[in-house]
């Protein structure tokens, strides 16, 4: 070993060598045994730096050993240590070093538990005894959403640090997550807390890095020690840097592993546990506190940190190329825990409360999925249906898409991440509702009758033959919402959904959602009750309903047939006033026309919707509500108002929970495409076959020409599998692309030169050239097309390989912008007249930035912004996977924007119901001047 200080290099070399097992962790009959980097040092009086680290990050790994070394905080070892895979094995310190009087001598390397591949990682927690708080289902305590495998893996990851300590009866341990920026008087701080009050017996626990959940309550902080700056913290999240002690490491794992056995996200979970938390103030559910604590016991673990302008631990942020933050964490890149097959003719279960068959949150069990065939038992012991159900309520969400387009996917991922069972009515069959632009989807009510039909079937298929009073308790028991999906965001669980219906004012059987038009029957307006007069919300809206099977089928028998072609919501406004009329209705329906379960978009004003970012919701000025079904009901403007929302919404989960958009498996593109796709996953060099078009329209340096098609060559895409297509508009010359081709001659798979007629000019002929460029990736039978003008430079080798994996069902683009201007390749809003229109969130996405509090002047600052944005155009390269590249022949001509192709196309797939998307989730280029940054 070299002589203090210590090289990184070899301690690198020393922290990468195979792992040593240890006996597993035992206490009261169970066992779990810690997965990853083990030592077999002899017990000392000294303490252990744990780092958290995913095997697969070493870019990481090498960061927080720089980060350590640095910061003087790596022990000097005496003689080289034995070798292990990830870490030191019975180290022993030079008494001569200068750091040599470290309160800990071993720097320990944890295997992280990966949550990116969810179905591994279920597996991973079988083996160790790990459940969740709340099954199958477990919820986000504080914003409802499903969690994430990130979040699971990232508090398993934990617990095997704890449960570490334990084992090996260390004092103290020091736990640093692999992105924690360690500040300069990291080691000086941590030495002294540990020394002074830790082994001291005064206190267990020390936040070295945190995030406050309020800005105000650092002032109710407790101030400990003024000279050194410590305090007790209040409810913080984070855990990227703590100190603990033995009976902290005991205390937080619970008699006989209860945390383990009931686990949730572990940066909520620490706060409880300590004495200085104020929980009833700040945490949102009290009933999950009293529970938990029913358990667990009080809080006694006592608690120290510093203030948040003053921790010796920060996160470690990645920087764009303008030096904007950027956040890359490992646990907001995992999907959520909740698998798309959990979901997919899902049932969720919901406890029965106590008087009326009104529901109670008392818990979530598995997902209880039926077919046509069986309903499987949700667990109870008795599989009697009278005992099976009693006590719950069965909820289920049906939709109804008959393509795959993006609207769908959106809607498919709000169910995935707030955990909502939904089932999917006529995929990928014909539609027969009509164009929609006017009255019409009829067929809308006679898939979801089908599909009411066939959950009935099964649920009675579980009593027998005679027993009528069985069918009748299962179909009063099972809850149905409908909701449409291209244009629909959930933003509630399926509690929030059964509460608010079960507790609606209203108490009707079935309830739809209420907007501020009587469309499409006007004059019918009077025949709707008098008392709802004074609602904004007054008329019947057919985009969402909910109730039980039973009052379904009641009304359905009631209203009659419905032919594909009539109107849905003239079909269901007949029967809900026909109903009102009846003097002794069997079945008794409903309007929310206070807004607390659905919202129909159309008539309310963006202003009067207020975008809750703390919580990933909508709150309804109008109703002084938050509301858990957004419908973007009405024309385009409503749609574009509907995706900024969808897009704010998403991006919540980045800036407030670290969430990442997760690239979900989904057949919302061809079964084809998805082959092709996970064949590549799979080996890549089973790359895709791909038509590159580049359109010249402008005069460049063969410098610049050189860079730019050498980006391209050097993707770790391998352009063996593309056949590149040049269109030159400027004649630049037969001998100028002989000399720049063949920089890259060998590089692609072909090379062809294109040329339009030449009575063609300026805009004419480019829209000719971009029609011709799509019309020969047809007649290729691509699986790729990706067209990208001169003017793009791409400096990431990974970005089209990045943006193949994205996969969505449109045209994705590489978000590109000009160093130190808000130019970009997007145009995020149009105007009416279909170009370009200023809107705040093309700001926001251009700087990475978003703010902390956007209607709140007295709170300043930004959160690093990096999203999957759906835009209403993108400018200069975009890629397009098979299925939508068949829907642009004829797409850069349209009527009302002839003077530019590129837009043209926009409006177009606009029209065809396309969505566009611009990916920031990393750097991948710049954008050079063109004609457009020219005329602007």
């Amino acid at each position: 070993f070299a002589p203090p200080p210590m090289k990184l290099a070899t301690v690198c070399a020393v922290l990468l060598a195979a792992a040593i097992a240890v006996e597993p962790y035992c206490e009261n009959g169970e066992c779990a045994e810690p997965k990853g980097s083990h030592y077999t040092a002899a017990h000392t009086t000294a303490g252990k730096v744990f780092v958290i680290n995913l095997p697969w990050r070493k870019d990481r790994l090498d960061l927080i050993l720089q980060e350590l070394e640095n910061a003087d905080a790596l022990p000097a070892y005496k003689a080289q240590p034995i070798l292990s895979t990830r870490g030191i094995v019975a180290p022993l310190v030079d008494p001569t070093a200068e750091n040599a009087n470290l309160p800990w001598d071993v720097i320990e390397i944890v295997d992280a538990v990966d949550g990116h591949n969810v179905t591994h990682l279920r597996q991973v927690m079988e083996q160790r005894n790990v459940s969740l708080l709340g099954g199958l289902n477990a919820w986000d305590q504080l914003t409802g959403r499903s969690l994430t495998g990130g979040e699971v893996a990232c508090a398993m990851s934990h617990v095997q640090v704890w449960e570490q300590m334990v084992q090996e009866n260390l004092p103290f341990a020091v736990v640093l997550e692999d992105d924690a920026h360690l500040q300069p008087a990291f080691t000086a701080r941590a030495t002294h807390v540990i020394r002074e009050y830790l082994m001291e017996g005064k206190y267990d626990f020390v936040y070295l890095g945190r995030q406050p959940s309020e800005a105000e309550e650092e002032s109710t902080e407790i101030t400990v020690d003024a000279e050194h700056g410590l305090v007790e913290p209040r409810y913080s999240w984070w855990t990227v840097g703590y100190v603990l002690t033995q009976r902290a490491a005991r205390t937080l794992l619970g008699p006989n592993r209860l945390f383990p056995r009931h686990l949730f996200v572990v940066d909520e979970y620490i706060p409880l546990m300590l004495a200085s938390t104020q929980l009833d103030k700040l945490h949102p559910s009290r009933r999950f506190t009293e529970q938990f604590f029913a358990q667990m016991g009080q809080p006694k673990l006592r608690a120290l940190s510093w203030p948040a302008s003053a921790l010796p631990v920060r996160v470690q942020w990645d920087h764009d190329v303008q030096g904007t933050e950027l956040y890359n964490s490992d646990v907001s890149r995992a999907p959520p825990f909740v698998l798309l097959e959990d979901l997919l003719d899902g049932v969720y279960a919901y406890p029965r409360g106590e008087h009326g068959g009104q529901g109670r949150l008392l818990r979530v069990s598995a997902g209880l999925h039926f077919s046509q065939d069986t309903l499987p038992d949700p667990g109870h012991e008795s599989a009697d249906p009278h005992t099976v159900y009693q006590n719950e309520i069965l909820f289920v969400l049906m939709t109804v898409a008959t393509e795959g387009n993006g609207g769908y996917l959106r809607f498919v991922k709000t169910c995935h991440r707030f955990g909502v069972p939904f089932r999917t009515l006529g995929y990928r069959q014909e539609w027969q509702g009509g164009d929609m632009t006017g009255p019409g989807g009829g067929h809308k009510v006679n898939l979801f009758r089908t599909g009411l039909d066939t959950l009935a079937t099964v649920l009675t298929g579980h009593c027998a033959a005679t027993d009528d009073a069985c069918r009748e308790q299962l179909l009063e028991r099972t809850v149905v919402m409908f909701s449409d999906s291209y244009d629909v965001l959930i933003t509630g669980s399926p509690a929030v959904l059964l509460q608010n219906f079960l507790y609606h004012p209203s108490m009707a059987d079935i309830i739809f959602s209420a907007e501020p038009f009587c469309w499409p029957e006007p004059h019918l307006a009077p025949k709707y009750p008098t008392y709802q007069s004074n609602s904004f919300y007054k008329y019947l809206n057919s985009g969402g309903f909910v109730g039980f099977v039973s009052a379904f089928q009641s009304m359905f028998a009631f209203a009659g047939p419905c032919k594909n072609t009539d109107d849905d919501q003239a079909y269901y406004t007949h029967a809900f006033l026909d109903n009102l009329n009846e003097e002794d209705p069997t079945f008794h329906m409903g309007l929310d026309t206070q807004g607390m379960i659905f919202l129909a978009m159309h008539g309310t004003w963006e202003p009067d919707l207020h975008l809750d970012r703390e919580v990933g919701t909508v709150f309804n000025t109008k109703t002084e509500r938050h509301v858990p079904v957004i419908h973007g009901n009405g024309p385009y403007y409503v749609k574009a108002q509907l995706n900024r929302m969808g897009n704010i919404l998403a991006w919540n989960y980045l800036h407030v929970n670290g969430y990442h958009p997760a690239r979900e498996t989904t057949d919302a593109l061809s079964a084809q495409h998805t082959a092709v796709l996970q064949a590549y996953r799979t080996n890549a060099s089973s790359c895709p076959h791909m038509m590159v078009s580049v359109v010249v329209e402008e005069q460049f340096s063969v410098a610049h020409f050189a860079t730019f098609f050498r980006a391209l060559a050097h993707q770790s895409y391998s352009m063996q599998c593309a056949d590149l297509l040049v269109t030159d508009l400027v004649n630049l010359g037969q001998q100028h692309w002989a000399n720049v081709l063949a920089l890259v001659a060998h590089d692609f798979r072909s090379i062809k030169m294109a040329s339009v007629a030449s009575d063609l000019e300026g805009m004419a002929a480019v829209q000719e050239a971009r029609e011709r460029a799509v019309e020969t990736a047809l007649s290729s039978d691509v699986d790729l097309f990706l067209s990208i003008d001169p003017c793009v430079v791409l400096t990431n080798p990974a970005t089209l390989r990045e943006l193949i994996f994205d996969n969505p069902p449109g045209l994705v683009a590489p978000m590109l912008t000009r160093q130190d201007v808000l130019w970009s390749n997007f145009i995020y809003q149009v105007a009416d007249n279909g170009y370009f229109d200023h809107h705040k969130h093309h700001d926001w996405l251009v700087q990475r930035q978003i703010p902390i509090a956007e209607n709140d002047p007295t709170v300043s600052g930004k959160y690093p912004l990096q999203a999957e944005a759906n835009v209403a155009c993108l400018l200069y390269t975009f890629l397009a996977p098979r299925d939508i590249l068949a829907k642009l022949p004829g797409a850069y001509h349209h009527s009302t924007i002839p003077d530019d192709p590129d837009v043209a196309m926009c409006a177009s797939l606009r029209d065809r119901n396309v969505f566009m998307y611009v990916n920031s989730l990393q750097v991948w280029g710049h954008l050079v001047p063109d004609r457009r940054w020219a005329d602007d």
